[in-house]
């Protein structure tokens, strides 16, 4: 517990130490041309470049985004010197550790813009040519990627975290197919959660010495990973995070067949020299990973609005009294008590009832299946459907629509206004009711 504590406190002072000499609000710089081109109905416009030259922003910057829940949220944005307005470029969402020394405050102290010395990943993926979002926390505020201050609610955090991205998106020319959420202790709880919650505008996530949850929440259903690739690392000499518990999430990870890679280091401890080792192979990760926004197949378990949708599948309701479908299982291991070295039959995680449903897609036909969820959407793209021929929609084995979709162009924009997500097009939505017999 001692070393624990001293670790939590050089990680404040890292992150705390004197901060950026100027904090500005993100809705005063200059933004792109595509909101206008939208409201002319140039949606094809969205592909070309309209994008500001954002000179004087280069570098590492303080920017603040005004959240409804959260008030003034503070975030470290790095644009590279480099940077070309009119070439999409790879975002990294880097979430910090320690999480409970964190202030929203800290972003408003008096250092250089350059110094980035806080993680230790965030001076090397400066050097990437890759735009870099690292966000402040506050669990004083309950902005916390590591544990539910909402509880027993839904954590409100990872919803803003979006929104950052999606505000980011409309000044910077993000490749929407190339966003990765990347995090080192709590930071790497942070980046797992947002593959169980909200895995859609990411390519893919890499933790490093995650504890493979989020605390204090009854809602990691362990499947929803199947639809992004995940990269782990962890090291055996870890005394906050056990690799023994680590190990056998992985190994459960693995037989729901999750498209993961994993690497373990022995002795090291849970903050050492194993981060720049492995630092080059996180970069291999980002460069060779890339996002399929509409993927033939999808998987996706809930119990919450808030975490209702993957790619194109919509969860809009649900009733929890039905009996879960066969292939609708919970998984779950037991629980490794560091101090005793022993482990308990008592379940790791805490994991409510939950909807699921599953589905594939192959010429113009979507198969669904269903349990529990009672009301869904399959949101259309002329990327995966011929929409001049009829769309077939099979639930549960029967036809639950069949016939053209047309293309609604206020559903387009309403969508992009959402997401500024440029490459994931929804042009309709085919709203499905689904009844049990």
């Amino acid at each position: 517990m001692l070393k624990y504590c001293r670790l939590i406190a050089t990680l404040f002072l890292l992150f705390t130490g004197p901060a950026f000499a100027q904090v500005t609000d993100f809705s005063s710089i200059p933004k792109s041309d595509l909101d206008k081109l939208l409201k002319n109905g140039q949606p094809a416009e969205l592909g070309y470049s309209h994008f500001p030259l954002l000179g004087e922003y280069r570098d590492m910057h303080i920017f603040t985004i005004n959240d409804s829940v959260f008030g003034a949220v503070p975030f470290r944005l790095f644009i590279p010197q480099a940077y070309d307005p009119s070439v999409p470029t790879p975002l990294v969402l880097l979430l910090h550790g320690a999480v409970g020394a964190s202030h929203f405050s800290d972003a408003m102290g008096q250092h250089k813009a350059t110094e980035a010395d806080d993680d230790p990943f965030i001076g090397k993926l400066c050097k990437t040519g890759n735009i870099i979002i690292m966000p402040y926390g506050d669990a004083t505020k309950k902005f916390s990627w590591v544990v539910n201050e909402w509880r027993p609610g839904d954590n409100l955090t990872f919803k803003t975290l979006l929104n950052i991205i999606n505000e980011v998106k409309r000044s910077v020319n993000i490749d929407d197919n190339k966003v990765f959420a990347m995090g080192h202790s709590d930071g790497s709880d942070g980046a797992f959660a947002l593959d169980i919650y909200n895995p859609t505008p990411f390519a893919g996530f890499l933790c490093y010495n995650s504890m493979l949850t989020n605390l204090a929440v009854d809602d990691i259903y362990l499947r929803n990973t199947v639809n992004k690739p995940l990269y782990a690392v962890h090291s055996d000499k870890d005394d906050i995070r056990p690799i023994e518990q680590a190990r056998v999430i992985i190994k459960l990870l693995d037989s729901l067949k999750t498209n993961f890679k994993y690497k373990e280091y022995y002795g090291y401890q849970h903050f050492d020299k194993h981060l720049d080792l492995d630092y080059p192979n996180a970069l291999k990760f980002i460069d060779s990973t890339r996002r399929n926004p509409y993927a033939k197949t999808l998987f996706w378990e809930t119990a919450s609005h808030l975490y209702s949708s993957c790619n194109w599948l919509v969860i809009n309701n649900w009733d929890l009294t039905l009996n879960a479908a066969p292939w609708h299982k919970p998984y779950n291991t037991g629980s490794y008590y560091k101090n005793t070295k022993t482990w308990k039959s008592y379940p790791y995680y805490r994991i409510n009832p939950s909807a699921a449903i599953t589905g594939t897609y192959n010429n113009n036909t979507f198969e669904i299946s269903t349990s529990r969820v009672t009301a869904f959407e399959v949101l259309i793209s002329p990327q995966m459907v011929d929409i001049t021929k009829e769309v077939k929609i099979i639930v549960n084995g029967k036809t639950a629509f069949a016939g053209k979709v047309k293309v609604d162009g206020n559903f387009f924009k309403k969508q992009f206004a959402k997401t500024h997500d440029r490459m994931a097009v929804w042009v309709a939505a085919v709203p499905v009711k689904v009844v049990y017999q």
